[in-house]
């Protein structure tokens, strides 16, 4: 048969080589063990919605056309989209045109992860890793589509044919090459020519299935995930759970697994356990080629997208018990917002991250090492210490610098509430169209329709959205991603199927619709709602949701309102999840909360609010008063809002369903409880020309000083010597006044916001380093 060859690529045996020199560098775990990650997220990444039909095989051939190592997933899509020619993959790919669903060109270009969502891949390096393992650096793949497409093609180091066999060409070129028959299972079968010898021992030896077994065990432990591996004919090994995971996971003795917690927005934790071992051995793994004793069980690891990654913190750095240290192993698992920061972060080979100084990986291991000391304790391991905090000194110098300052009659208020006036930039909702009516089902050959629609107050007009589904074990799966341009302030979307086949099925899923702008990141939105899928349908507390979409408050930096002032607006979101309509009734009163039992006032009563089916709907109510009912009043003020069933669901008339509420605080101002100005912490950061930095933890303010800073080495430990307090008193000033510049306050260089425009940059810098100098000096003369 016919090849029309084109090569891709200028020495790409150097390019290849190199990629083998980075499996067998710390932290990761050598040709073999990368070979199997490698493949296996390619296989799990393309995988169908059913999994009762997926599999993963690996299996050594030998025939008249030659020696070949095979591996063929089965029950994925396939290698979809158009058969493309290397010129047109090359033009579409300069423009950034191939998108995630065009998997058969993805795949055949270099550089690009296949298409393929759902997996872990990220650098498209897995697919030379079937090469890196050839002797000749040859490999032929076949795809049966679930398009019922069939295509074939080889890679011989850099050359590959101009465009891939299909049809009746293609099962004639594969028998041809490789004396197999045509793959008859959906998914795809690349074929190793020449296989290096260490890869063919490994599969018969065991070590091979071991790697797998370490690695991807939460998916053979969740998803009944087959993966098997065969010599010719025979069945040597079907991966599973390592023994000793099953042994100790299953026992509530040895082990404690946490579920669902929430450290803050976009930072969830799905799944965190340990377990220790009765023996010092027991989580030891042995490579049975090299009879090295190996670690790889015993660590505690993070898992982006099911896939085993790389250490979160190593047990030496924690001062364990020696007895303790090695019967210790553990697990981590994060939602999808924190997986794609991690994915940023994440090095070549996926073994680790690139830099450790990033706060979402700093954030895993504050977690990890939190919840690891609480099992420790919960299982005798440990005694419970008294925890001294590092930054203690730090923390003593801005609070006395805090009270100095309040005896210099300085303003210290800092304000960190977020401005409830401010309309949201970004809101999606979405319009449902379940198959059976009353309920929110989806059996066998039925299909659910979406529509979804945008608004938008900021000029972004580039954005992604994804479908994502969340099963019972919060375990998420993007379902489709997809950049859209939104030039108007509205956007409504094309009518949107979602067949039975295409969800995790038997389980109740929420349908996730996932809106950022991809010029912005802050600005994102999105909307949630459950879909029954081969099971009845259970009522869920998630059916009913009410919240404050937005207020607008005379004051929202403050939250303050005097006597006379409004509240210009309250919007109420009612969305109604359930697939029927029903009527409800919204009562809202403001209540003082210095004395609960006194509703003060009654601003909006409603009992014939009909909620749609699938619908959402906003309750609007203007100009809220603080007139003669607030007179004599002062203090927090509750405004509370109460939603209560009326009619149309099985329970009680007036029964209350939810409730939310914001305080505002009436002819006061807020209270500064907290001793310090900000939270001080230390830590090494990045960018190590950066003496400090600032952030917000959306309650107060973050002063993080840089120990990787050149002057830090060199600033005295003693908390009493005037060179410690001058090196860290100079920066939290300053950082005051930065806070201060950044809400409109200038009063500290003796402006407001009119004089300060008359000022030139150079006049209030001189102005910012007075008040610091001037401060400082006052600080060691009434301080000592």
């Amino acid at each position: 048969m016919n090849e029309e060859r084109t090569k891709r690529v200028t020495n790409f045996k150097g390019f290849i080589q190199g990629i083998i020199n980075n499996y067998t560098e710390q932290p990761a775990c050598g040709l073999i063990h990368g070979f199997q990650k490698d493949a296996i997220q390619n296989g799990w990444g393309h995988r169908l919605s059913n999994l009762s039909n997926w599999k993963m095989i690996f299996r050594y051939v030998e025939n008249e056309k030659g020696k070949f190592f095979i591996v063929e997933d089965c029950g994925n899509t396939g290698l979809i989209g158009n058969n493309y020619t290397d010129t047109e993959i090359s033009d579409l790919q300069s423009r950034g045109l191939l998108g995630p669903e065009e998997k058969l060109a993805r795949f055949s270009s270099l550089y690009n992860s296949g298409g393929n969502t759902t997996s872990a891949g990220l650098y498209g390096q897995g697919k030379i890793m079937y090469q890196a393992v050839s002797k000749n650096y040859l490999q032929f793949f076949d795809s049966f589509t679930c398009e019922g497409k069939y295509y074939a093609n080889f890679v011989d180091l850099d050359d590959t044919n101009v465009k891939a066999f299909e049809g009746e060409a293609a099962i004639r070129y594969i028998a041809e090459k490789t004396g197999l028959n045509k793959k008859e299972t959906t998914g795809t079968r690349i074929i190793i020519a020449n296989p290096i010898e260490s890869l063919v021992d490994a599969l018969r030896n065991g070590e091979l299935v071991n790697d797998i077994n370490e690695t991807w065990w939460r998916i053979i432990l969740k998803y009944k995930a087959t993966i098997e591996l065969y010599d010719g004919d025979t069945l040597l090994y079907t991966a599973s759970v390592p023994e000793v995971y099953n042994k100790y996971y299953n026992d509530e003795n040895y082990c404690k697994v946490w579920d669902n917690i929430s450290l803050e927005p976009e930072y969830r934790i799905k799944h965190i356990g340990f377990m220790y071992t009765e023996e010092d051995n027991e989580l030891e793994m042995i490579n049975t080629t090299t009879g090295e004793s190996l670690n790889y069980l015993g660590n505690i690891a993070y898992y982006r997208n099911d896939m085993k990654i790389g250490n979160v913190l190593e047990l030496d750095s924690l001062g364990l018990d020696p007895k303790i240290k090695n019967r210790i192993s553990g697990f981590l698992e994060v939602d999808f917002d924190w997986e794609e920061k991690l994915k940023v972060n994440e090095n070549q080979t996926h073994y680790g991250v690139k830099s450790k100084n990033k706060k979402d990986y700093q954030k895993m291991k504050t977690a990890v090492t939190s919840y690891l000391e609480e099992f420790l304790i919960m299982k005798g391991l440990k005694k419970k210490s008294q925890r001294v905090d590092p930054n203690r000194d730090l923390k003593e110098l801005a609070n006395d610098l805090t009270d100095f300052l309040k005896d210099c009659d300085l303003d210290l208020e800092l304000t960190t509430m977020k401005n409830n006036g401010k309309i949201k930039p970004l809101d999606i909702s979405c319009e449902k169209k379940y198959p059976n009516d009353g309920l929110r089902t989806v059996e066998y050959g039925q299909s659910l329709e979406i529509k979804y629609f945008v608004k938008k107050t900021v000029n972004d007009f580039d954005y992604t959205i994804d479908i994502i589904f969340t099963d019972e074990d919060k375990n998420d799966t993007i379902y489709s991603t997809e950049t859209i341009c939104i030039n108007s302030n509205e956007y409504e979307s094309q009518l949107i199927t979602i067949p039975y086949e295409d969800f995790i099925v038997e389980h109740r899923n929420l349908v996730k619709l996932f809106i950022r702008s991809n010029t912005n990141v802050n600005t994102k939105a999105s909307c949630t709602f459950p879909v029954y899928v081969g099971k009845d349908e259970e009522d869920n507390d998630e059916d009913i949701i009410f919240k404050l979409n937005e207020i607008i408050l005379p004051n929202p930096e403050t939250r303050r309102i005097n006597y006379n002032e409004k509240i210009n607006k309250i919007d109420l979101k009612v969305i109604n999840n359930l697939n029927k309509s029903f009527t409800v009734g919204i009562s809202g009163f403001i209540q003082d909360v210095n004395d609960r039992n006194n509703t003060v006032d009654v601003i909006y009563r409603n009992s014939d609010i009909i909620l749609e089916k699938n619908s959402e709907q906003i309750i609007t109510i203007n100009d809220v008063v603080f007139g003669e009912k607030f007179l004599n009043k002062k203090g927090p003020m509750k405004i509370k809002f109460k939603l209560s069933h009326i009619d149309g669901l099985e329970m009680q008339k007036g029964e209350e369903l939810k409730e939310v509420f914001i305080t505002v605080l009436y002819e006061e101002d807020q209270v500064d409880n907290t001793a310090n100005l900000f939270d001080i912490h230390t830590n090494a950061l990045e960018d190590t020309k950066v003496k400090s930095k600032l952030e917000h933890n959306g309650v107060m303010y973050d002063l993080i000083f840089n120990t990787e800073y050149i002057m830090y080495k060199f600033v005295p430990k003693d908390k009493n010597d005037p060179f410690y307090k001058e090196y860290y008193l100079g920066e939290m000033l300053k950082t005051l006044i930065t806070i201060k510049f950044q809400n409109g306050d200038y009063s500290f260089i003796g402006c407001d916001d009119e004089s300060i425009k008359a000022l030139s940059a150079d006049e209030i810098t001189s102005r910012v380093k007075n008040f610091v100098d001037s401060y400082l000096s006052q600080y060691f003369e009434m301080r000592g």
